[in-house]
């Protein structure tokens, strides 16, 4: 307890040192840091204390908005984190986002919300961010260079979804859109006009990704000839749409493996593959050629540099469950049981993450990929989960009884020594008391005489009684199995009702239960003072107390005592 106090005591420290020391930034400042603190995975949380610090200080909603937008798409690029994560913090950025009067924030954080929705496969609520998109959208003017772009944004989310018939048409209009755009402001400057040209670059780009998904190769070949034009024609050449990606993708559709090779090797001497999500679907694409043309050893080697990058990036494929597949497959064709063991362990365990199963089955007849290595290990998982349970649930039933049995265990050897106890002090001992207490031999009238409350026996014929009583069990005439409470009264030449009245006023207890206490206190003390009586069998020590039955003996042994005469044997024997 005091080392967790002491713990808190450092964290609070912290807290406040570093708001202390955060202090002199302005929220700008903070902004740009809480942006960039996501990079610093040694410091998990530091993004968190930065992000605090500067909502502390105020800052304006446009800020806030922003922040979270970018905080949002960063933790899901770099961090391992759930998209539950990135959905909330966008749903904060909007809420700010509405305050201001700046729009595209506004859109932004819808269509994002919309592609994280999509990634997680609730396609509901990623269609109704769409839907307020569309609203937002109808309410800004078509002069605004907004009105002809915001439109394309939504494509993104259909593809994720897996709609790529929609999504096409929807670029297509956007197409329509920017070009008519164009026509009626010929007086663009050059810079505006570039960013359009590029803007529809970019949408041709993302039609060969759809025409790519459907394996309409031709239509894929027409759309990237048409970005390469559009690419032409810019001005700005630092712009890039990675025109490349989508024709590598091509290229491998059309089993051209050596021409996507090629391709991505120029790609990255002219510099196109300048950041981690770029190298990531490179490494993907130079790890499915090399498979494709069966250089497994070489494609597991890109296989392993991909996941070594910390990146994740949005689309309909998830390009790391796919990697990991790739791994799957080219360790089991290179026969290593350790690495086929470790990344089936990891795509299942990533996997969980998403419901990816159908898009994986349609990127696998995509390639025509044999995927069933990594179903079989789905299923296996889930047959050893249900094992798993069984077990767990065998083996908390096993324990429950093991205890029950100890306790149970223990009650019983506590009777054991009270008895015992009770013999070696020379004491009576004291049997529990039971409702039905009768003889193994018929009875006489007995209810009517134990209902007789209120006889009143003369002291002289009470003294007489217990006398013949003190004889009767010292010459243990009560081992005899034809005693009855009708013979005793003929040997004690006496009546039922006065010698039943006078055991129940002295002794305590019914003539029943007083002959089966002598005779079970009997063979107790024969038991510990006779050892070899504990070699003896049941019905033998049954016929020797003078029962007739041992199933008698058992049942009236097991409830004056509590336990059954075998395990009162084995805790003499064990003494």
């Amino acid at each position: 307890m005091r080392k967790l106090y002491y713990i808190l005591f450092l964290l609070i420290a912290y807290q406040v040192t570093a708001q202390d020391s955060l202090a002199k930034y302005k929220s700008k400042d903070l902004a740009d840091k809480t942006i960039n603190a996501v990079h610093f995975r040694n410091k998990p949380f530091l993004w968190k204390v930065y992000l605090d610090e500067m909502i502390r200080k105020k800052p304006t909603d446009s800020l806030k908005a922003d922040v979270f937008y970018n905080l949002a798409w960063d933790l899901y690029r770099y961090r391992d984190y759930d998209l539950d994560i990135s959905i909330d913090l966008l749903k904060k950025g909007l809420i700010f986002s509405k305050k201001t009067d700046y729009k595209p924030v506004t859109l932004y954080c819808l269509e994002s919300l919309s592609t994280f929705y999509a990634l997680k496969n609730d396609n509901e609520n990623a269609l109704k961010c769409l839907a307020e998109m569309k609203k937002i959208g109808s309410r800004i003017s078509e002069k605004s260079p907004l009105y002809v772009t915001f439109q394309a944004s939504t494509a993104r989310v259909y593809s994720i979804i897996g709609d790529f018939k929609t999504s096409i048409f929807i670029v297509k209009k956007a197409n329509q859109d920017i070009d008519n755009y164009i026509s009626k402001h010929p007086e663009l400057p050059r810079d505006s006009l570039d960013v359009l040209n590029w803007i529809e670059e970019g949408n041709y780009v993302h039609l060969a990704q759809s025409y790519n998904y459907q394996k309409q190769l031709d239509s894929a070949f027409f759309c990237i000839k048409k970005a390469k034009e559009y690419e032409k024609k810019r001005f700005n050449k630092k712009l890039q749409n990675n025109i490349w990606v989508q024709e590598a993708f091509y290229l491998i559709l059309s089993k051209k493996y050596d021409d996507a090779v090629h391709l991505i090797g120029e790609a990255e001497k002219k510099g196109y593959i300048d950041s981690k999500n770029k190298q990531y679907r490179s490494l993907y694409y130079l790890a499915l050629s090399s498979y494709s043309k069966k250089e497994y050893a070489k494609s597991l080697s890109y296989c392993e540099k991909a996941l070594g990058i910390n990146v994740r990036i949005a689309s309909f494929m998830n390009f790391e469950l796919e990697i990991y597949n790739l791994a799957v497959l080219n360790s089991e064709k290179l026969h290593n049981s350790k690495k086929l063991t470790y990344y089936l362990g990891r795509y299942n365990q990533i996997s969980r993450k998403y419901d990816y199963r159908n898009k994986s089955k349609f990127i696998a007849n995509i390639y025509s990929q044999d995927v069933s290595l990594v179903k079989q290990e789905l299923e296996s998982q889930k047959s050893n989960k249900k094992i798993f349970v069984m077990l767990f649930l065998l083996i908390l039933i096993v324990c429950c009884y093991l205890l029950w049995h100890y306790i149970k265990l223990r009650q019983d050897r506590k009777k054991f020594e009270t008895i015992i106890s009770s013999f070696e002090n020379n004491e009576q001992i004291e049997f529990q008391q039971q409702a039905n207490d009768d003889l193994d031999v018929p009875e006489i009238a007995l209810s009517s005489v134990i209902d007789r409350k209120s006889i009143k026996v003369s002291s002289e014929v009470d003294e007489r009684i217990i006398k013949q009583l003190e004889k009767f069990e010292k010459n243990e005439r009560f081992l005899s199995p034809n005693i009855s409470l009708s013979n005793m009264t003929s040997d004690f030449n006496t009546n039922s009702v006065y010698l039943s009245a006078v055991i129940k006023n002295h002794k305590g207890k019914s003539f029943n239960k007083y002959i089966n206490d002598l005779r079970i206190e009997y063979i107790i003390k024969k038991l510990k003072t006779s050892p070899e009586y504990s070699n003896y069998k049941i019905s033998y020590l049954a016929e020797e107390c003078g029962f007739s039955s041992h199933t008698v003996f058992i049942r009236i042994f097991t409830e004056k005592t509590g336990l059954t005469p075998s395990k009162f044997l084995n805790f003499l024997k064990n003494e």
